[in-house]
């Protein structure tokens, strides 16, 4: 890999990348990142300096760090040079941006990405000592708790950085990713994956793609409202969740509702009825249909509008709403307030499933 690189340009370009993921970041956790700018000191082996950004406290995020570093050294470090021993001696410069975040929400998983770049010059500058330089980098995810949707959206996310370099790349550099992290000691991996690559001279749209993520899909916009709305920082998760409806989201129309029931915001709950609805039709689980159902339900009681209850509760079994004590209340509670006639043996049918249910556990 000798051809012709502009290590300014790449300075540049990775400085960049570093102040759009800090003010997608800020924007998301709506929380400013601190600067600590730094540089060696004259005597040290390596030269250069970095900027470091930190975030600590947010609502989002418990702590995270997105650094830029540009070191110089007069040669190589032995791990740069065992693979490639005809660089032994060279100077080099290495160029680079890592990130850790850890969210407060401990179904938000942690995230590691970084990309570097090394570029190894003789001091001889003859043809055949011309630099030598690559990328390598990756990025992983680590959850506290695995959700199945979660691993697949971010492994296709990685597959979709990839696919425009050719569709060799991703199994190769997810198979890398897998045999990286593995932790020998104790016979485990770290985290669920992702990429890893090296010797590679066009990483830089994989570092893009954390940054869109968690901005320009649904899915991404869900977590981070389901984090806000677990810490009750509710106008942000009314923003996040709205976000997501716009991308195509029907299911984060039941959070948003209840978001927008929780900031007394009635008109919201009104506009996104279809959208609720639509979620509850095409439920893939039990517990996604009835949360659909318990967000109509709740909107009907506030608004007076006993057609959205009946709506609701139609092809609903009364076992569904008993199997679940917070939604037995709200369906019994919007029951007495309507009294509708063709619901009654629905309601006493609730009612009766829900006491047995009690007296069992007693």
């Amino acid at each position: 890999m000798s051809e012709f690189v502009d290590s300014q340009a790449v300075r540049e370009y990775l400085l960049g990348l570093q102040e759009r993921i800090v003010l997608r970041l800020e924007t998301l956790a709506g929380h400013p990142f601190k600067y600590d700018a730094w540089e060696k000191p004259a005597d040290a082996t390596l030269g250069g300096g970095g900027l470091t950004r930190i975030i600590e406290g947010s609502a989002l995020l418990e702590r995270g760090g997105v650094g830029f570093s540009h070191v110089t050294g007069k040669q190589l470090p032995p791990s740069a040079s065992a693979q490639r021993p005809e660089l032994t001696g060279r100077g080099f410069e290495a160029i680079g941006v890592s990130l850790v975040l850890h969210p407060r929400n401990p179904h938000v998983p942690t995230v590691h990405m970084n990309v570097r770049f090394f570029i190894a010059r003789h001091q001889d500058d003859r043809p055949e000592n011309a630099p030598v330089w690559w990328f390598g980098g990756g990025m992983d995810l680590t959850p506290y708790y695995a959700q199945e949707e979660d691993a697949r959206h971010f492994h296709a996310s990685c597959k979709g950085a990839l696919a425009p370099f050719g569709a060799a790349y991703h199994p190769r550099f997810k198979k890398w990713c897998d045999e990286y992290f593995f932790l020998r000691h104790r016979s485990e991996a770290r985290g669920i994956g992702g990429v890893f690559f090296d010797d590679f001279n066009q990483a830089a749209q994989l570092a893009e793609r954390y940054v869109q993520v968690y901005s320009n899909d649904w899915h991404g916009w869900r977590i981070i409202g389901a984090a806000n709305f677990a810490l009750t920082n509710l106008d942000k998760a009314l923003s996040a969740f709205t976000n997501a409806v716009h991308l195509g989201d029907n299911q984060s129309c039941v959070q948003l509702g209840l978001c927008a029931w929780k900031l007394e915001r009635l008109d919201v709950m009104t506009e996104i009825l279809p959208c609720v609805f639509a979620a509850k039709d095409n439920a893939k689980s039990e517990k996604d249909k009835t949360d659909a159902v318990g967000t109509l339900v709740i909107y009907a009681s506030n608004a007076g509008r006993e057609d959205v209850f009946v709506k609701a509760l139609t092809d609903v079994h009364p076992s569904e709403i008993a199997a679940r004590e917070d939604l037995t209340d709200i369906v019994l509670i919007a029951c007495d307030r309507f009294k509708t006639k063709e619901l009654l043996p629905f309601c006493e049918k609730v009612r009766a499933l829900s006491k047995n249910s009690t007296e069992r556990k007693q």
